[in-house]
């Protein structure tokens, strides 16, 4: 009877593992691509706190923004305007960036292989000529494409 515990506990704890290693390596493939599609090495992904330091780069933030991850409370804050502005390099919502930050397994292979491109300049992009507009565009001045 308690081998039958045991079995049953361990059955479950490799469940738990093998669900989370599967949660990250999309959440890794995901951040790989979206660094690669910004220019930044698709490996830093994978490097802790480097790739926090590239996130930083991506959103053109300070790079001494990264001891601001180390302050209890404040990193908090500094996390959320990170992926705020690294969204916006996207032409991606704040709610986009609210998504990338609870939960990146699905928003960052979501950016990482869908066609937003990477710009230094937020703002948004003409779905049919791919010209760069201001973020409050209404239509597209070359082609005229109207935003809903």
């Amino acid at each position: 009877m308690e081998n039958d515990v045991w079995s049953i506990f361990s059955i479950i704890i490799l469940v738990i593992f093998l669900i989370s290693a599967v949660i990250s390596i999309i959440t890794i493939v995901g951040e790989w691509k979206t660094f690669t599609k910004a220019g930044k090495p698709g490996w830093a992904a994978i490097i802790p706190i480097y790739n926090y330091y590239i996130m930083l780069e991506i959103a053109e933030l300070p790079a001494w923004y990264l001891a601001l991850f180390f302050i209890p409370f404040v990193n908090i804050y500094i996390t959320v305007v990170t992926y705020i502005e690294f969204a916006k390099r996207f032409n991606e919502s704040v709610g986009f960036a609210v998504g990338m930050l609870f939960f990146p397994y699905i928003f960052f292979p979501i950016l990482g292989f869908s066609d937003r491109n990477y710009s230094k300049i937020p703002g948004k992009v003409c779905p049919e000529c791919k010209t760069r507009l201001e973020s409050d565009a209404n239509f597209c001045i070359k082609c005229g494409h109207k935003f809903n």
